[in-house]
């Protein structure tokens, strides 16, 4: 079975997103080490005013539990950015999460919420309550349904042929999207014996089907069944 479990992570950095209502986040990849947390996190304009990101993420940096933000990419023409995140660790979900093996788990951010989704038993649900209340402000828990929890696990826009797949493996291992300027297309381009325009444009696609894949989720988590409740 399947929860949804909300929660405010009291003098976490995911606080910031209560000072803007219009920005969602989702965590991508995490990485727990002894005394820091490293992470991916996909950030999300909920609107057209894509100036508000920049802001976030000048308001994330004068987080005291943040270490470093790095950009990694940008896509929809800014409305998406992926970032890296790292910040000092604290008693969180996601360690429970991997100490307890629970594999299938999402988590995202919004008006300074933590939306937490797992698969997991009744049992599982009663130790997370009882960890999780020692640090955290617990909203609201609750079951959610088949049709949910596919939405919210499942794969969403266009799937990527196995070639797009490999050079954005390609790509990503050789530090492509960690060039502010991307000057070493030229030298990738060489690598792959394709032209310089060639294989601008095969990334183009490629940042157009990530982006269709992000405003995908985005209308998926904003139905109806994905509500923030407040406590009672």
């Amino acid at each position: 079975m399947c929860f949804k479990v909300v929660i405010r992570h009291i003098n976490c950095w995911s606080e910031v997103f209560s000072d803007f209502p219009n920005v969602m986040g989702e965590l991508i990849s995490q990485n727990v080490n002894k005394d820091r947390v490293t992470g991916t996190v996909a950030i999300y304009t909920l609107g057209d005013r894509i100036a508000i990101l920049d802001n976030f993420l000048k308001g994330l940096k004068k987080e005291s539990s943040i270490i470093s933000v790095d950009n990694v990419i940008s896509v929809s023409n800014g409305r998406v950015k992926l970032v890296k995140i790292t910040a000092t660790r604290q008693d969180s979900m996601s360690n429970f999460m991997y100490s307890n093996n629970i594999l299938l788990f999402k988590e995202f951010f919004l008006k300074g919420r933590e939306i937490w989704y797992f698969a997991g038993t009744d049992m599982t649900l009663s130790m997370i309550k009882n960890s999780i209340s020692e640090i955290a402000e617990i909203y609201s828990v609750e079951k959610i349904s088949e049709a949910s929890s596919f939405n919210i696990f499942s794969n969403f826009g266009n799937r990527m042929k196995s070639s797009q797949e490999n050079l954005l493996t390609f790509l990503y291992e050789n530090r492509y999207f960690e060039m502010k300027d991307r000057k070493n297309l030229q030298q990738l381009s060489s690598v792959l014996h394709t032209s310089k325009s060639n294989l601008s444009r095969k990334v183009r696609i490629i940042e157009k089907n990530l982006a269709e894949e992000y405003i995908a989720k985005i209308k998926s988590i904003q139905a109806p069944d994905f509500v923030i409740h407040s406590k009672a």
